[in-house]
């Protein structure tokens, strides 16, 4: 059953001021409230209506806007639900399929966000600071030596010698001069870029279009991989500041020659007999809190995607680190930045 073939449109304005009553999507910028409303819609349901049935599979968030609702669990225990509770500012459930049923208490009105968007949106938001990758000594023979600093870093190191080599083949080299914008903030990630000569900034522009430099560029370092990672646009620009050149791998020679060979999947089963192996593993959930129902944080690590590089040192180097596909793309990227920095990280497949 979907949500509006319960309910009828609602007549509230959605807007940002709305939005930001529920979590997570107060931890967002204006700009990208803008963006989840193109994405959302309200509903208004009579009191009995029922909004979706346990062990439903939902594709969308539900916040309860004003009304009241009652979430009734397999053993039809109700939970009741007020539109000015502590309660209704987060989903009305937050995972798949649905463990409860919900039912209009009084007649309400209800927010609806697509999942995967909002997941786009989080992970484009707490993708954060652009973290520059530092690949070996910043000595002139590296400098010299493109090919030299890949193959030194922690990542490359965890790629096949085939998949170095058709690497190396698929680089296609790009002049550049000064002043050239590479990737645009806001634009679709298509391209991995390597500086091989000249200098370049990493700039950001916040929602009041005021640009900040976040790193310099040198030859040797890479950037654009989180966007073709989480397949989520930009976080950031980088502009050429001194002419030079770039070497340019394209999105599927990324995906197939960088991204599969570090970014692996265990199945549940192969959790269980991990855990039974060892006392070292340790799922990793990379939602805000608020995300993440209280039951199920007790069994894993939280640490939200935009502090996952400020932790690093806290991690066990030593630890296997399973992210929880709840995380969605922002779970992608976590496994990828933690094998990026030299820790063993997969992602554990999602049920069927």
């Amino acid at each position: 059953m979907q949500l509006g073939h319960a309910m009828k449109p609602s007549t509230i304005t959605l807007d940002k001021s709305l939005l930001k009553r529920f979590q997570p999507l107060d931890t967002l910028s204006d700009n990208h409230l803008k963006e989840i409303c193109s994405h959302a819609y309200l509903e208004t349901a009579a009191t009995g209506k029922m909004l979706f049935k346990r062990n439903q599979t939902l594709d969308t968030y539900h916040y309860l806007v004003s009304g009241a609702v009652d979430l009734l669990n397999a053993k039809y225990q109700a939970t009741h639900i007020n539109a000015t509770s502590l309660e209704a500012r987060q989903p009305l459930v937050n995972s798949n399929p649905s463990p409860v049923s919900a039912v209009a208490a009084s007649p309400s009105q209800f927010l609806a966000i697509n999942k995967e968007f909002l997941d786009l949106v989080l992970t484009w938001d707490q993708a954060g600071n652009y973290l520059v990758k530092e690949l070996g000594q910043e000595t002139e023979e590296t400098q010299q030596d493109w090919m030299s600093g890949l193959l030194g870093s922690t990542l490359f190191q965890k790629i096949p010698p085939t998949n170095l080599q058709q690497l190396f083949i698929k680089f296609k080299e790009i002049p550049a001069h000064a002043g050239q914008t590479i990737i645009q903030q806001g634009d679709t990630g298509a391209s991995f870029f390597v500086l091989k000569r000249g200098a370049a900034e990493v700039r950001r522009a916040d929602e009041h279009q005021k640009v900040q430099v976040l790193a310099q560029l040198s030859p040797g370092q890479y950037f654009g991989e989180e966007a073709l990672i989480g397949s989520t646009v930009r976080n950031a620009s980088v502009v050429m500041t001194q002419p030079g050149t770039l070497m340019e791998l394209g999105k599927e020679d990324f995906k197939k020659l960088l991204e599969e060979p570090v970014v692996q999947y265990i199945s549940y089963q192969d959790l269980e007999s991990l855990r039974h192996q060892s006392q070292a593993v340790t799922l990793v959930d990379v939602r805000l809190p608020v995300e993440i129902p209280p039951e199920e944080q007790v069994d894993r690590l939280v640490i939200p995607l935009a502090e996952l590089r400020a932790r690093l040192a806290t991690l066990d180097p030593q630890g296997y680190y399973v992210l929880c596909p709840d995380g969605g793309h922002r779970a992608i990227i976590g496994s990828y930045l933690l094998n990026e920095a030299g820790f063993k990280a997969v992602n554990l497949q999602a049920p069927q």
